[in-house]
């Protein structure tokens, strides 16, 4: 089969959990022999510069906006019945992109990976394509506080994402609980779900020496749900780690966030 998958997040190379669990997706359908066909919204970076043995053809598109617009539009956003992230970034030319670049690969299968990519891949009205969405993320949009801001936030995420799942064939979580919550919750109508959890290629036990008093974590700061388990680590345990062993040094070795965070971490 032809199989276009489609994703905010060019692959290569696999510097994170995203792109990690994407570029090991491409490399199980390649060697099970189906042809992938790559469409991300960003250009390969100068550190991936190919060949990609597990694609069978790359492109992406030129228009694609990551910022945001101003503040007028962005507040009219929040009156919107649906997560205001996607209103504000949808882009109708990138879809007529996506859609060509489909018919032009004779697609049997279109894999969205996340829901900025699920946004444009649910209006695809041929069907003959099958249409698969993999990381919904229900649970990135909850909050550790029940606020009328936090109610109506998962109010417009299960709309959107019920109206999303409605137009596709199936849909790929990582965990059981998700699973469980997006069809009690979510409850789409016929969309058949099922759970790939994310893993990693294992390795020899690491034999060297060892900092006790170092703390490492490995995630990027650049995604949201990374920085507020950094900042309810720092606020909530590293206290009580210092005070027990002042020596103790923490580390992130993830993607930086912007300037003003990092001062405030």
């Amino acid at each position: 089969m032809d199989i276009l998958f489609v994703t905010p997040w060019f692959p290569y190379p696999a510097t994170n959990g995203a792109r990690v669990r994407s570029s090991k997706l491409l490399a199980a359908l390649a060697a099970a022999g189906h042809r992938c066909h790559l469409f991300a919204f960003e250009p390969p970076p100068e550190s991936a510069p190919g060949p990609y043995p597990d694609l069978s053809s790359v492109s992406f598109t030129a228009s694609w906006k990551s910022h945001r617009p101003g503040r007028l539009v962005s507040t009219l956003a929040l009156l919107a019945p649906t997560p205001r992230y996607f209103r504000l970034v949808y882009q109708p030319e990138l879809f007529e992109q996506i859609r060509q670049a489909a018919l032009e690969r004779r697609a049997d299968v279109v894999i969205a990976y996340e829901m900025a990519a699920g946004d444009y891949v649910a209006r695809l009205t041929d069907g003959r394509v099958v249409k698969i969405l993999d990381g919904c993320e229900p649970f990135a949009f909850q909050s550790t506080h029940t606020t009328l801001r936090s109610l109506a936030r998962i109010w417009k995420f299960k709309r959107f994402l019920r109206s999303m799942l409605n137009r596709f064939d199936a849909y790929i979580a990582v965990s059981e609980a998700e699973l469980s919550w997006i069809r009690q919750e979510v409850a789409p109508r016929h969309a058949w779900g099922c759970t790939v959890p994310n893993g990693t290629d294992l390795s020899d036990a690491y034999v060297g020496p060892v900092d006790g008093q170092r703390i490492i974590y490995t995630g990027s700061l650049t995604y949201r749900a990374n920085l507020e388990t950094v900042d309810y680590f720092l606020a909530e345990i590293w206290p009580a780690i210092r005070r027990a062993q002042p020596r103790a040094t923490f580390v992130v070795t993830g993607e930086r966030p912007d300037q003003e965070t990092a001062r405030r971490l």
